[in-house]
């Protein structure tokens, strides 16, 4: 919040747990009453359980690692993607960012992150194919490593992972808004992209 003040916006939090329909509803609803419309989703979050990482195959670590991962990506994505388009739909305009990896496509931490990723670029490629015919895009966008708590926690030497070029948050922020910004973004609709490639075709 103090930084986006910092740069002259203004930033709302909100808990939720992303696990919850019901606070998932409760949080459209509350955006519906206070701003009457919702013009951009952005589907960014994670979990990625404590300890994984650490190399271990699947079938050494425990079988919850797989609802935390697909649930706090595929299913929490599925669920607000639905309740952005109860909304969108009647303006026949609105803008879906899923936040993805190219972890779906090579094997990255472990096998179900490559899986939940996968599942999450397949909902923007249908949902996307779907929405498009009502003026709303669905796009899925692949940072690079990018300089997150987390990603600057993990002993990159240990991982054989060079982060001199990783992007900072605020790179995928402005593919967000060169998308939101273009007119002809349905075109792209149900499409994955690097930040690198919108960086390039946007010029930012």
């Amino acid at each position: 919040v103090a930084e986006a003040k910092e740069l002259g916006g203004t930033a709302i939090p909100v808990v939720c747990d992303l696990r919850s329909d019901e606070q998932i509803g409760a949080v459209f609803a509350r955006v519906m009453k206070e701003c009457g419309r919702i013009d951009i989703l952005v589907n960014s979050a994670f979990d990625l359980p404590e300890g994984c990482g650490n190399a271990e195959p699947f079938y050494s670590t425990p079988i919850s690692y797989w609802d935390d991962m697909t649930g706090i990506s595929a299913r929490s994505v599925y669920v607000t993607t639905w309740h952005a388009a109860q909304h969108m739909i009647p303006r026949k305009q609105g803008l879906i960012v899923n936040v993805s990896s190219q972890g779906s496509r090579e094997y990255f931490v472990h096998a179900t992150y490559g899986i939940a990723k996968s599942a999450l670029d397949r909902i923007g490629q249908d949902t996307g194919n779907e929405l498009a015919k009502h003026g709303i895009a669905v796009v899925t966008l692949w940072p690079s490593f990018v300089l997150t708590e987390r990603i600057l926690a993990f002993d990159a030497d240990e991982w054989g992972v060079d982060l001199e070029g990783a992007e900072t948050p605020r790179f995928p922020g402005r593919a967000v808004v060169a998308l939101a910004t273009d007119p002809k973004v349905v075109a792209r609709s149900g499409c994955i992209y690097s930040t690198r490639q919108l960086a390039e075709a946007y010029g930012f």
